[in-house]
């Protein structure tokens, strides 16, 4: 039997976010599916796991089971939201991502323009900085300078000179080399 497309789905954004927390597990909106055009007809739509599924790991930053599949009555044409279980941690690292994609639209329905979705789990946990006097240096003197090393826990970027504030009683000129 041939079906006349019933109208289209598509997530309402490419991306959305939300802090992880630090501890415990909360269920969280991932993503919104719209149903748009001609809604006379009961529709499924699957929440599936893109190819390239993200950086974030189930069940160590999520859990959940995918695909999931959401379900519009006859009728219904409001939005429709998928969640997932967010695990809280306290571990400092990256920012982590889901990448969700529809499919196996039901009953001739078409998929829409915006396919692809991507959750972005913010790590809400500052990296641990260390601090020691360079190796192999003199005591330091007035003509002199004191190097230090500096050791973040997880790998930081965009860092730059001006992001480092000195004080002190030593005198002299404080000056800040970034490498």
């Amino acid at each position: 039997a041939f079906e006349l497309p019933v109208g289209t789905v598509a997530f309402t954004a490419s991306t959305d976010s939300a802090t992880e927390g630090n501890s415990g597990a909360v269920s969280k909106v991932v993503a919104t599916v719209s149903r748009t055009g001609d809604v006379s007809q009961a529709i499924s739509v699957q929440v599936a796991l893109n190819a390239s599924p993200g950086t974030a790991l189930n069940p160590a930053d999520y859990s959940g089971i995918l695909p999931k599949t959401v379900n519009f009555a006859a009728g219904d044409g409001a939005n429709k939201t998928v969640s997932l279980t967010i695990v809280g941690e306290t571990l400092s690292e990256g920012d982590e991502t889901i990448n969700l994609v529809l499919q196996n639209p039901s009953c001739g329905t078409v998929l829409g323009a915006q396919q692809t979705a991507t959750y972005t789990i913010i790590n809400d946990d500052k990296p641990s900085v260390k601090i020691n006097q360079a190796a192999a240096q003199a005591d330091p003197t007035k003509n002199s300078p004191i190097n230090f090393t500096v050791e973040f826990s997880v790998p930081v970027s965009g860092f730059e000179a001006g992001d480092v504030t000195l004080s002190g009683t030593a005198g002299g000129t404080k000056t800040v080399n970034v490498t």
